[in-house]
């Protein structure tokens, strides 16, 4: 059985997601301070098969400056990577992910938008009452916001993909 981990990574904290494509169950999805997340990926044990699939910064061929979130961003996801590395050895498999590949294959446009990605998502999963649920019943998405819903997507992205 394949698990995948999908990261949404940012400069200082970052969504975590623990998916399994065989049944399309979310088992964590949180947002982690950057050290946390490290620590987890460098020291947890993970159960069969698990891939990393993390979002990659990439530009467009646009003209603008870089700024310093974007590459501390990426300079994490250098120490994502390492952790796994450090975890896993050999058996390490990492996907980097990008935004323009989770935004073409979830929506099929890169005119999309997070809420046009996370829409297709709970679409994923019967629409938005059936996702989410409630409070006392809560539906397989229930409680997933901001970065790990990027992260989710991410995980999805890579789950129904291949390079």
């Amino acid at each position: 059985m394949t698990y995948i981990i999908g990261i949404d990574p940012g400069p200082r904290e970052s969504g975590y997601c623990e998916y399994n494509p065989s049944t399309r169950g979310v088992f964590e999805a949180h947002i982690y301070s950057n050290d946390e997340l490290w620590d987890s990926l460098a020291d947890r044990t993970f159960l069969g098969t698990t891939i990393l699939a993390i979002e990659f910064p990439c530009f467009y061929g646009k003209s603008v400056s870089i700024g310093k979130d974007v590459l501390e961003t990426a300079a994490q996801v250098g120490w994502f990577e390492a952790a796994w590395w450090a975890n896993k050895g050999r058996d390490a498999v990492i996907r980097r992910i990008t935004r323009r590949e989770v935004r073409m294959h979830l929506c099929g446009t890169m005119r999309s938008g997070d809420p046009q990605v996370w829409t297709a998502i709970l679409d994923q999963y019967g629409g938005r009452a059936a996702a989410l649920g409630t409070r006392k019943i809560p539906g397989p998405l229930y409680g997933v916001k901001s970065h790990a819903r990027a992260a989710l997507a991410v995980a999805i992205t890579a789950a129904e993909t291949t390079t």
